[in-house]
């Protein structure tokens, strides 16, 4: 174990005035099983004030290469963490620095995880340390909220965000959010430590139906289950910030900087697509072509299409997304395709673990029907997770519902890529369609599946199918 925290010493503590730690990592990807961390970063707490004066921050090496989409995120490269130490003398001495002080983190599940498995790799003790989570503590005071990035806390409570690249900047503005949380906290009749955890705890029990928890099966681990219980919609930011590709970087980074934002959409392309513009993409139009490009049209420097995914997805799958195709940001579209808001990695899905990420994933990439039978038998696993961490059946069902839709299609583009190279392309286009429990989200592990197959064009209607 690697941190002091002890909870009966802290436990009765008053918020305003216990020693606590506002902390938060950088990492190589987003995926637990093989991610590293590669900066650490904290700030102190006292007396209910971020003390700027003493922070902590410290490059990782992770003994292995950083992926260039993690680089355009945070803009670490593995020459800058060549000669950093590696993560059991990076979180000793971080650990050291803490000392005995509450952590405090926002939506932290993805840093303590990963925290987790960098312990085990290393074959060091690991154990929870006391934390809380700002988020869950915003959550708490204003439940009816939906949008529970850091931007919006930080917005709700009249704070100014600076640049945050990095892992320290992240760090001072959890430190500012809790510091601005503390005394609405107080006026809810929540002064303590001990309090804060409760009514944390509370809140998660009672996001779901008070039942009977069941037996947790032995080998099914138990994991939260945010990404599958919630929806794209509950995380996104709205409305969301689109300008014409025809106005010039400066005007973009001038509202970037009003807004408080890190990413702009872009409109105004012939396709009628949007495009999207981030931070990462000024800064490198800058360091290959120099201040000039400022003068330049947004169209020139932004990536295009958008990447995007529907309002109605479960938030695991807009993590998978992004983890398969490298980015960190993607635009929300409703049923009509519409642009209705932007998700981000960093404040709203870092934190909820590779199982997330793996079920999305593992299908795209699926070469052959064995390997879907694989995927297939995962699930069940899966299922008795989401089970036992009492994420409720109407939702385990949607979510077998789409892994099924999802391998319908795979296993339509596997059984398209066998067949071309025999017998050529399909002499008609075809839509597949799946039909009944699969259709309406209800599928049960038992497989139990109608499918039909619309066939189109010249070819069809003599076939009288169309």
């Amino acid at each position: 174990m690697s941190f002091r925290t002890s909870e009966r010493s802290v436990s009765g503590t008053p918020l305003a005035s216990v020693e606590s730690v506002a902390f938060d990592t950088e990492t190589t990807g987003l995926d637990v099983r093989t991610a590293r961390i590669i900066e650490i970063a904290g700030i102190r707490i006292a007396s209910g004030r971020a003390q700027p004066t003493s922070t902590h921050s410290r490059l990782v090496n992770p003994e292995c290469a950083i992926p260039g989409s993690s680089t355009n995120i945070h803009g670490i490269t593995d020459g800058m963490v060549a000669e950093a130490p590696p993560f059991r003398e990076a979180i000793a001495g971080f650990a050291d620095w803490c000392g005995p002080a509450l952590l405090l983190g926002y939506s932290l599940d993805f840093d303590l995880a990963i925290l987790e498995a960098e312990h085990r790799r290393c074959g060091m003790l690991w154990s929870p340390p006391l934390t809380l989570d700002v988020q869950e503590l915003a959550q708490t005071l204003r439940p009816d909220i939906r949008n529970w990035t850091m931007d919006s806390v930080a917005d709700l409570l009249s704070i100014d965000i600076g640049d945050r690249h990095r892992a320290l900047a992240d760090a001072e503005l959890t430190a500012e959010l809790y510091c601005g949380l503390v005394p609405l906290l107080k006026e809810a009749g929540i002064t303590t430590v001990a309090e804060a955890r409760r009514v944390c705890r509370t809140r998660r029990q009672d996001s779901v139906p008070a039942r009977r928890a069941p037996r947790k099966q032995s080998g099914t681990p138990s994991f939260r289950s945010f990404p599958y219980r919630s929806r794209v919609r509950e995380v996104m930011s709205r409305p969301p910030a689109v300008v014409d590709r025809g106005i010039s970087l400066r005007t973009a980074v001038g509202r970037m900087a009003n807004q408080g934002i890190t990413s702009l959409f872009v409109s105004g392309f012939e396709d009628r697509q949007h495009g999207i513009l981030t931070e990462s993409d000024i800064m490198r139009a800058i360091s290959e072509r120099d201040a000039s490009a400022l003068d330049e049209e947004v169209g020139a420097h932004c990536s295009h299409p958008l990447r995007t995914i529907t309002e109605k997805e479960f938030v695991y799958r807009a993590i998978a997304a992004m983890t398969s195709d490298g980015i960190r940001h993607l635009g929300v579209v409703d049923g009509g395709g519409r642009l209705v808001g932007a998700v981000t990695a960093k404040d709203s899905l870092d934190s909820h673990g590779a199982d997330a990420v793996s079920l999305g994933t593992n299908i795209e990439a699926a070469a052959s029907a064995a390997e879907l039978g694989r995927i297939w038998s995962d699930l069940g696993s899966i299922a008795g997770s989401l089970l036992n961490s009492l994420v409720e059946p109407r939702n385990i069902a949607a979510i077998i519902s789409r892994e099924l839709r999802a391998m319908t299609a795979k296993s339509c583009e596997i059984a398209l890529s066998e067949t071309a190279s025999r017998l050529g392309p399909p002499p008609a286009p075809f839509a597949v369609l799946v039909l009944g429990s699969g259709g309406r989200g209800e599928s049960l592990l038992a497989m139990d599946q109608d499918n039909a197959i619309v066939i189109g064009g010249e070819w069809g209607a003599e076939a009288g199918w169309l």
